[in-house]
C-alpha cells in the first residue's frame, strides 16, 4: 500500500513557490527486509522568469525515515536520513527573424547543485534506480529514481538549445540542444554500494528533434565519450502519429557494451470496427528477434474485444539456449460503461506501441 499528498503554493510570501511531496509506503515481499517508509520533502523556490531570461533558486530538505522489519539479529531496525539540496537554475534567450518569418533561438543554460555527502550504504534498496544518462539527466535535482538513495552533488551543468519557430503559427519546426556535466568531487553515493563515481565530467548528449508539418515526428540522441572518444550510446525514432488509432513507430538503439536493435510497432485503424496492434524488436548483433506482438481489437456498440499474442526472451536467456522464448496470450472482454474481464493487457500495449491510447467507453 502506498498513500501520496503532494501541495503547489504558487506566489507565496516573498514571490516564492512553495511545495510540499510527501509518502507513506508499506514494503512487503516473502523474502528479505521489509519496511514501512516516510519520505517528506519541502520546496522553497524564488522564480525570476523575463522575457530574455530566468534565475530558480531552489532549496529542498528530504527527510526519510525506515521501520525495518525481518533484519538480522541486533541490526539497527529504525533508520533515519535528512538531506538538504540546493540548486540555482539560468538560462537566456536570443533571437533573430529569418527572411522566411519564422524565428531561430539560441538558448544558453547553467544548472547548479549541491547536495551534501551522507552515507546511505545501511538502508536497503526498495524501489530505487539510477535511470540512463541522457540530455534529460543534466537538470535532474537526484540522479536517482526513488526515495532509497539521494546522491551527493557538487556539479555545474551546462547546456545550449537551438530552436527554429515558424512564423504563421508559433509551433516548432525543429530542435537541437547539446550539453555536459561538469562535477567539482567524486559521487560516493551509489547502488549496491559500489565504488565512487570519480570522473570530473559526464558524457557529452545531444538531441535533436523535428517536427514537419502534417502527423510525422522525429527524433534522435546520442552520448560522446571523450576518453574513448566514440559514441557510447544513441537513438533515432520515426513516428506517424495521426490520431491515437493511426500509430506508426520505427526505432532503432544503440548501446556499446549492451545492445543494438530495431523496434517497429503499429496501431492500426481497418474499419469502424477492426483495429491491428504489432510489434517487432530485433537484435542486429546477435541477429534473433528480441520480441513480438499480434493483436486484433473488435468494437461494438456495447463490447469490445481484443486478442493478444506475444513472443520474448526469457530473462537470463544466454547466446546458444534453444529455449529461449516465452509465448503468452491474451484474451480481454470490455463491457462499456461497466469494466473489463481477463487478462488486462492495457498498459502493455500503450508501453509497447508509444502513441496509442486505449479508451474503453
Amino acid at each position: 500500500p502506498q498513500i501520496r499528498a503532494d501541495g503547489k503554493y504558487f506566489d507565496g510570501p516573498g514571490q516564492m513557490d512553495y511545495l510540499l511531496n510527501t509518502e507513506w509506503v508499506h514494503f512487503y515481499r516473502d523474502e528479505g527486509v521489509t519496511t514501512q517508509r516516510l519520505d517528506i520533502e519541502p520546496n522553497i523556490v524564488l522564480p525570476i522568469r523575463h522575457p530574455g531570461y530566468f534565475i530558480e533558486s531552489e532549496l529542498s530538505y528530504r527527510a526519510t525515515q525506515y521501520q525495518l522489519k525481518d533484519i538480522t539479529p541486533g541490526e539497527n531496525g529504525q533508520i533515519s536520513r535528512g538531506l538538504p539540496t540546493l540548486s540555482l537554475d539560468t538560462g537566456l534567450f536570443f533571437d533573430r527573424y529569418t527572411d522566411s518569418g519564422g524565428r531561430n533561438t539560441l538558448e544558453p543554460r547553467l544548472f547548479y547543485l549541491y547536495t551534501p555527502y551522507e552515507d546511505q550504504s545501511d538502508i536497503p534498496l526498495f524501489d530505487t534506480s539510477e535511470p540512463t544518462f541522457s540530455f534529460g539527466q543534466l537538470f535532474r535535482r537526484n540522479r536517482f529514481v526513488g526515495a532509497d538513495r539521494v546522491g551527493d552533488a557538487n556539479q555545474l551543468s551546462a547546456a545550449l538549445t537551438s530552436r527554429y519557430i515558424r512564423g504563421d503559427d508559433g509551433s516548432e519546426l525543429i530542435r537541437g540542444s547539446i550539453g555536459q556535466i561538469i562535477y567539482f568531487q567524486d559521487r560516493k553515493v551509489t547502488l549496491n554500494n559500489t565504488e565512487p563515481e570519480t570522473l570530473n565530467r559526464s558524457d557529452l548528449a545531444a538531441e535533436l528533434a523535428a517536427n514537419p508539418r502534417g502527423a510525422w515526428r522525429g527524433t534522435a540522441s546520442m552520448l560522446w565519450n571523450y576518453d574513448d572518444s566514440e559514441v557510447r550510446k544513441g537513438s533515432a525514432d520515426l513516428r506517424y502519429h495521426r490520431d491515437p488509432k493511426h500509430v506508426v513507430n520505427l526505432g532503432y538503439r544503440f548501446d556499446r557494451d549492451n545492445f543494438n536493435q530495431t523496434d517497429l510497432s503499429a496501431a492500426w485503424r481497418l474499419s469502424p470496427r477492426w483495429q491491428a496492434l504489432g510489434r517487432w524488436a530485433y537484435a542486429l548483433d546477435d541477429s534473433e528477434d528480441i520480441g513480438m506482438m499480434a493483436g486484433l481489437e473488435y468494437e461494438n456498440c456495447c463490447w469490445k474485444t481484443r486478442f493478444v499474442a506475444r513472443r520474448f526472451i526469457k530473462a537470463g536467456y544466454e547466446i546458444g539456449d534453444t529455449d529461449k522464448y516465452n509465448n503468452a496470450f491474451y484474451i480481454q472482454l470490455v463491457l462499456k460503461g461497466l469494466g473489463a474481464l481477463g487478462n488486462e493487457p492495457n498498459a502493455f500495449l500503450e508501453q509497447t506501441i508509444p502513441g496509442y491510447k486505449i479508451i474503453d467507453e
